[in-house]
């Protein structure tokens, strides 16, 4: 099973019980390979946070007291502007996030969050997708996660009060289903690659190019595969426990030798 790295916050101004926290540990305990982390909400411990490389996601939850439904965040912003102090007192208005980048800056997640919450919403879950994750901390962490890395998205919760616990949490779990899905990386299509290559001229090179071992790829043109597609249902028709006709036998050459000394002729 993928490894989910989550992440939510713990208090702050206004939030004596963020649910980020309790969320990320609970969606983490959920899978036997996840693993969740508690944030102090400050800059400071945004900047420290160590970045997750060997994990398939990296989902950052962070609570949004004005909203009443899971959000998807798209992008972060390279603006630090506090409309409360964080957790150490820092309250920065229009400061850079990351000093190599312009203010203001974009970075944006390379996960498709569209196609990801219109599949959790087919699925029965309420979710939504937002180009804002505020100017506080939950968007200078993700700024600075967005900047490399495995793949990464910023996930902002509702009040508890706005949607209940166990509603979430399934949700999430929900989420975590779909985004995986979406960062995995992309299989062969074999049957589709068939399709393309079956009017192919060389059908051994073709068998071959598909991953086929050549000895089979061989057998199965001495077989009297004309195409691609022959081939491969006699290749996998033998896997599958099916009687594979054996190769025909190579033609036999007659050589007739003339020799002139002895006063043969042709």
């Amino acid at each position: 099973m993928p490894r989910v790295a989550w992440t939510g916050f713990g208090p702050f101004a206004g939030v004596a019980d963020n649910p980020s926290a309790t969320l990320a540990t609970a969606c983490a305990a959920r899978f036997d390979a996840d693993d969740a982390e508690v944030l102090e909400v400050s800059a400071a411990a945004a900047t420290a946070h160590a970045r997750d490389d060997d994990c398939a996601l990296r989902i950052h939850l962070g609570v949004a007291v004005t909203y009443d439904r899971i959000t998807l965040e798209r992008c972060a912003y390279n603006d630090a502007s506090f409309r409360v102090a964080d957790a150490n007192g820092f309250q920065p208005t229009g400061e850079k996030i990351d000093e190599d980048a312009a203010l203001g800056a974009v970075r944006r997640t390379t996960i498709d969050v569209e196609t990801v919450a219109a599949a959790a919403r087919s699925a029965g879950a309420h979710v939504a997708v937002s180009d804002d994750a505020g100017r506080f901390v939950c968007n200078y962490l993700y700024f600075r996660s967005l900047a490399g890395g495995a793949p990464c998205v910023f996930v902002h919760v509702p009040p508890l009060d706005k949607l209940d616990l166990a509603s979430q949490l399934e949700a999430l779990c929900l989420l975590r289903e779909k985004l995986v899905d979406a960062v995995a990386p992309a299989g062969v299509d074999v049957l589709a690659q068939v399709a393309s290559l079956a009017g192919g001229v060389d059908v051994k090179a073709e068998l071959v190019a598909l991953g086929i071992d050549p000895e089979r790829a061989a057998f199965a043109v001495a077989a009297g595969c004309a195409t691609v597609e022959q081939a491969m249902e006699l290749v996998f028709g033998d896997e599958a426990g099916g009687a594979a006709p054996p190769p025909p036998p190579a033609p036999l050459k007659q050589v007739l030798v003339v020799r002139s000394d002895i006063g043969m002729s042709p």
